[in-house]
């Protein structure tokens, strides 16, 4: 004799649905809508990209500053570039 497995009820469906739906929910922080307070989205994002701009340019500078060109890194007495 086969043993079938067990067909899930409806009311077992719905408590399984609801499982799912409250797992896949973001945790409550406290924060209305899961936003910043007073539209401070866009600051944050502004500011951000001003600190990018700003390590770019402090990155292009120094390395700039320490990089020496290939005629000069690579050559030696007896080549020519």
């Amino acid at each position: 004799m086969e043993c079938e497995p067990p067909v899930p009820t409806a009311m077992a469906l719905a408590s399984m649905a609801s499982a799912l739906r409250t797992a896949s929910l973001p945790p409550k922080i406290g924060i209305k809508n899961n936003r910043l307070p007073g539209g401070m989205e866009m600051k944050a994002f502004l500011s951000a990209v001003i600190v990018a701009l700003g390590m770019a340019l402090g990155a292009a500078v120094i390395l700039g500053e320490v990089q020496t060109p290939a005629e000069q890194a690579f050559t030696t007495q007896g080549v020519r570039l």
